[in-house]
């Protein structure tokens, strides 16, 4: 039995802040976002701006991922980390600017995770010790891409 009762957004700029009630049962698993920024987030783990792991699913649409920093000694995926049967599917979206310690600092995919990347743009992500500054596809990992730009 799912104990959430409804769904609620708190969206934040400058000094507002906007509430979105749907009033439906949460979904679990479940990640939607159409436009909007992802940017200067920090972890000493993976996945510093999104980890989605364990069969979670993100359709992202626009927007930008950028600036963000998995800093720690073994820290893949810094701007989005996925494994363990995970499911992105990635729509013009620009990964830039993305700083790992390890893999992949644009998008780290293992364990049987999923990704399809339909247009935009993977630039100018770096690694310190690792491979794969842009993208970095391990463990029966699966990258789709159709368009788009990696540098």
């Amino acid at each position: 039995m799912n104990k959430y009762k409804s769904v609620a957004v708190f969206l934040v700029y400058k000094d507002e802040v906007l509430m979105l009630n749907r009033n439906k049962k949460f979904w679990m698993g479940m990640w939607n976002c159409v436009g909007g920024k992802i940017e200067k987030n920090e972890s000493q783990s993976n996945g510093a701006g999104a980890y989605i792991a364990n069969g979670g699913k993100a359709y992202l649409n626009n927007g930008t991922i950028s600036s963000n920093k998995a800093n720690g000694t073994n820290s893949n995926g810094a701007a989005i980390y996925l494994e363990n049967g995970a499911y992105l599917e990635n729509k013009n979206v620009t990964i830039s600017s993305n700083e790992a310690s390890q893999n992949g600092a644009g998008i780290y995919i293992a364990n049987g995770a999923e990704v399809l990347i339909s247009g935009g743009m993977i630039i100018n992500n770096t690694t310190t010790n690792g491979n794969g500054a842009g993208l970095y596809v391990h463990s029966n990992g699966m990258l789709t891409m159709q368009n788009g730009t990696t540098t």
